[in-house]
C-alpha cells in the first residue's frame, strides 16, 4: 500500500538559504586640497590582491619566457614588474587585513598620472 504524502508535511520541509554579503567599509571618492581618497570596501579589496597577484604570475611568467629566449632587457624589466606588482598585492592584503576596506590616497600630478602615496585600513 502506497502512503501519500501530504503538502503540508512537504512544504514544511523546504529551505531557502540566502547568502548575504559580509563587505565591510564603504565604497566612494572624495575629492581633497592635494588630490583625492579612494575607498575600496573590503571585497573590493579581495579582488585587488586577486587580481594584482594574478598579473604578477603572468608577468613573472613572461620574465622567465624573455630569459629562456635570451631577451635579457625584457626579463629584467618584466621581473622589476613582478615584484612591484607583488609589493602592490602586499600592501593592499596588510591594509584590508582587518576586514574593513581600505583607503588609497592620490596626489594630484599634472606630469603624469595621479600617483598613490598611502594605502591603508578604513
Amino acid at each position: 500500500m502506497k502512503q501519500k504524502q501530504s503538502s503540508a508535511t512537504h512544504e514544511n520541509q523546504k529551505m531557502t538559504v540566502y547568502a548575504a554579503s559580509n563587505c565591510q567599509g564603504k565604497s566612494g571618492t572624495e575629492s581633497t586640497w592635494y588630490g583625492s581618497i579612494v575607498y575600496y570596501n573590503s571585497c573590493q579589496a579581495n579582488a585587488i590582491v586577486g587580481l594584482l597577484t594574478s598579473g604578477t604570475g603572468a608577468t613573472a611568467t613572461a620574465a622567465a619566457l624573455a630569459a629562456y629566449h635570451n631577451k635579457p632587457v625584457t626579463a629584467l624589466y618584466t621581473g622589476v614588474a613582478a615584484g612591484l606588482m607583488t609589493i602592490g598585492a602586499g600592501v593592499v592584503s596588510a591594509a584590508n587585513a582587518w576586514g574593513t576596506g581600505i583607503t588609497i590616497r592620490y596626489v594630484d600630478s599634472y606630469i603624469t598620472s595621479d600617483l598613490p602615496f598611502w594605502v591603508w585600513a578604513q
